[in-house]
């Protein structure tokens, strides 16, 4: 953010530059036109440095206290390959929700927007399946640990319903917050075995085909 900042005011200085510096020579004259601009930018630097300071100090007070939340996220494999920066993006869009035991934070065959970090708490996951039916137990979470991922990268309906067992606190990642980073970045190795063997417990018929667009 401070670099954007700094270019912006160089480029705006040129631009700037090109406006004022004929009438100036014509009042002042070469010499005094050419002390004015070795002057006049110090003088600018210096009035812009409180206005940066301040810009890179709430930069650095952000990203700690982010801190602590990215170390979770990097405990999970689904962000092996995500950089710090990515991460602390991912969770300026998040929000974190608390769920009552007995509540389901997701159901089965309802539309897809969100991946959720488990971050304190358990849950339950059931599915009917693609053959429908009762439903059925298919594992329990602990946090840490993320759901919701399949609808998401495959952009289909919730494939389960999943209940808190205690309270829950979750970090809740939009999708689009999700798929942009991994346009840049290639999911995880983990990201996509453990969506495969997840989703062929209750759609054996399908595969994951999520491939990042760029």
């Amino acid at each position: 953010m401070v670099f954007g900042v700094f270019f912006a005011f160089i480029i705006g200085s040129i631009a700037l530059g090109t406006v004022i510096t004929p009438p100036i020579v014509s009042a002042l004259g070469l010499n005094g036109a050419l002390l004015m601009m070795a002057i006049g930018p110090s003088l600018l630097g210096l009035l812009g440095y409180p206005a940066l300071l301040a810009i890179d100090r709430q930069t650095a007070s952000l990203a700690a206290s982010l801190a602590p939340r990215v170390a979770v996220l990097e405990k999970l494999g689904i962000f092996a390959t995500a950089s710090r920066p990515v991460l602390e993006r991912l969770l300026g869009a998040a929000t974190e929700a608390s769920f009552a035991r007995g509540v389901s934070i997701v159901r089965e065959g309802e539309p897809a927007d969100a991946l959720y970090v488990l971050l304190d708490g358990e849950v339950d996951i059931t599915a009917r399946g693609e053959a429908g039916g009762p439903g059925h137990q298919l594992r329990t979470l602990t946090g840490p640990a993320y759901f919701g991922e399949i609808g998401v990268l495959e952009r289909i309906p919730r494939t389960a319903t999943v209940t808190a067992l205690s309270d829950c606190r979750c970090e809740r990642i939009e999708g689009d917050a999700l798929l942009n980073p991994l346009a840049d970045t290639p999911p995880s190795s983990a990201l996509m075995e453990v969506a495969s063997s997840r989703l062929a417990l209750t759609h054996p018929s399908r595969q994951i085909t999520f491939a990042p667009s760029r």
